[in-house]
């Protein structure tokens, strides 16, 4: 809130209390349609962590640019398949801990080290 898509929060404590906020609300799930820094999943480890009957499960995006082309031809290209699967990769190696992802404007980025895979229910 109050920012644009691609700046996010700096630290984690903006994150715990989202996440402090989503328990509140009788929430059990939340869906990011992106990467999010470290701080998110470090924050969402640490609540799951402490808070075992009140989990926060996570439905995490995949984000893709348009595929170049006509529309009937555009999801055929080599090129944006190949970064769209990278994509995905970067996003299954994070949820599991593994990940350092370089800086790309308009991204996240860091060391991702909070293996949140056991509260992740689904991609999309």
């Amino acid at each position: 809130p109050g920012r644009h898509p691609a700046e996010f929060p700096p630290d984690d404590g903006t994150y715990e209390a989202w996440i402090q906020d989503l328990a509140e609300l009788g929430a059990n799930a939340v869906r990011v349609y992106t990467i999010h820094p470290p701080h998110f999943y470090r924050a969402l480890r640490a609540w799951n962590l402490a808070h075992p009957a009140e989990a926060i499960w996570l439905i995490h995006g995949v984000w893709t640019e348009l595929p170049p082309g006509p529309q009937e031809e555009r999801y055929d290209d080599a090129a944006w398949n190949a970064a769209f699967e990278a994509e995905m990769r970067r996003v299954v190696d994070l949820l599991h801990g593994r990940a350092a992802i370089p800086h790309r404007p308009g991204h996240a980025s860091g060391m991702y080290l909070a293996d949140v895979s056991p509260w992740t229910l689904g991609y999309i």
